[in-house]
């Protein structure tokens, strides 16, 4: 399945984050703790399924099995994120705005639908780009490739709101864009030099 292999599923991915994100923005149920929750939880479901593939080669011997270290420290790390995800983006910087704490509350209890779908979506393509391309491109491990992404796009975002636009009076579609904004510039940059770096490798 070509569309799943290398840097198609950069581009995918990062389209269906796009085209969920407008839909759910014209519905008025996007909120930064929406996003950021998003991308958390899209890092969780890809640590998740790539350790589930470690263990099946692992049983059947095609790989050497990797250290505890390397294959749960990604846990530990995202379990920081999301404490601080929840306290500050869920809840400290809507402080007072009862519409937009109760939008972050659905999309935390599954309630919101463009975010389920969303994250459905990720878990069959990522499962299937995976199942393509072995341990090709596998990130384990804190710090991980995706985990800086996920970590600059935190701080970008909650310097953005905080500093930035709280003094702007702007509304909150256009917090919304501003802070999303970041992540998908990192995550494009990121994946582009990426893919530079795999085609000078097979070249």
């Amino acid at each position: 399945m070509k569309l799943l292999e290398g840097s198609n599923f950069q581009r995918f991915d990062m389209l269906t984050i796009i085209v969920f994100t407008l839909l759910a923005l014209v519905q008025g149920e996007v909120t930064v703790f929406y996003i950021i929750y998003l991308f958390w939880f899209q890092e969780l479901l890809r640590t998740i399924i790539d350790n589930l593939f470690i263990s099946n080669w692992s049983r059947t011997g095609a790989i050497a099995t990797p250290t505890a270290m390397d294959r749960y420290s990604g846990f530990f790390l995202l379990f920081v994120y999301l404490v601080f995800i929840l306290i500050v983006f869920g809840f400290m910087l809507n402080w007072g705005n009862h519409e937009l704490i109760g939008i972050n509350i659905n999309v935390f209890l599954f309630r919101n639908w463009f975010f389920n779908l969303n994250l459905i979506l990720f878990a069959i393509e990522y499962a299937f780009y995976r199942k393509n391309l072995g341990m090709e491109n596998l990130h384990l491990g804190a710090f991980n490739q995706n985990h800086i992404i996920l970590h600059l796009s935190i701080i970008l975002g909650a310097f953005i709101q905080l500093m930035v636009l709280k003094k702007l009076q702007v509304n909150d579609t256009i917090t919304v864009l501003a802070v999303v904004a970041p992540f998908l510039i990192i995550k494009g940059i990121v994946d582009y030099r990426f893919y530079r770096k795999q085609k000078r490798t097979a070249n």
